[in-house]
């Protein structure tokens, strides 16, 4: 792949131990973003309001990363079930 915009090296996973190899967090991000805006055609107004709220998401999991802040409590039943799991 002669002349192209992005080395490759940026994006080949061959020979890379320990690393995502899938798009599923992309792919994830993605379908939550167009449930969010839910339009055919958004305006630019809502998409900035929506944007700033991601933002607002991404900066609370980067905090709850980095242990500044708790993260929410399990739901009783995922409890339960990682408990069955771990017998």
């Amino acid at each position: 792949m002669h002349n192209a915009s992005v080395p490759k090296r940026m994006w080949s996973v061959h020979n890379v131990a320990c690393q995502n190899r899938t798009n599923n967090d992309t792919e994830g991000w993605n379908k939550k973003w167009n449930r969010t805006i839910a339009k055919a055609g958004p305006g630019y107004y809502e998409t900035v309001l929506q944007l700033g709220l991601q933002q607002g998401d991404t900066e609370n999991v980067f905090a709850q990363i980095a242990g500044r802040v708790p993260p929410p409590p399990c739901k009783a039943k995922h409890v339960k079930k990682d408990a069955r799991v771990q017998e």
